[in-house]
């Protein structure tokens, strides 16, 4: 039996609901998941799933981890606010090129970060897009 831990979880208790805790602010009942399990599209049937939603799904169903889906995430916004918040399937190999290099000259990133985002923009566009990406050209590589 585990002690010492009750001061870490004072105030939740269980909502009767499996899978959800609760906790009393001010008033107010705030619910969250226990299980990090969100239902999808929630009274949205006939929308399909948002991007980041969708890259989530593809990462889970190939097993990646957790840590790998949010790095992944990550780069994807960071694409697509470098480029004024465009849809990535509007863009193709000129846009990850400027912003594989732009990630190298302005923000001085090694090679093994531009790879990596290099990779999530790939993941994006061969498994949730579903086009694949052809010749880059030369991304500029940071050297020190």
């Amino acid at each position: 039996m585990v002690t010492g831990m009750s001061g870490r979880f004072d105030g939740f208790a269980s909502s009767g609901e499996p899978g959800l805790c609760c906790r009393e602010f001010s008033g107010s009942t705030v619910y969250r998941a226990s299980n990090h399990v969100r239902p999808a599209n929630q009274g949205k049937k006939d929308q399909p799933p948002k991007l980041l939603r969708q890259l989530k799904q593809a990462l889970r169903a190939r097993q990646y981890s957790l840590c790998t889906e949010s790095t992944y995430c990550q780069w994807v916004k960071r694409s697509i606010f470098f480029h004024n918040v465009r849809y990535p399937a509007e863009m193709a190999e000129p846009e990850i090129n400027a912003f594989l290099t732009h990630l190298a000259v302005k923000h001085k990133v090694n090679a093994s970060t531009q790879n990596q985002a290099l990779s999530a923009l790939l993941f994006l566009y061969r498994h949730v897009i579903g086009h694949d990406i052809g010749e880059l050209g030369d991304a500029v590589e940071n050297s020190k």
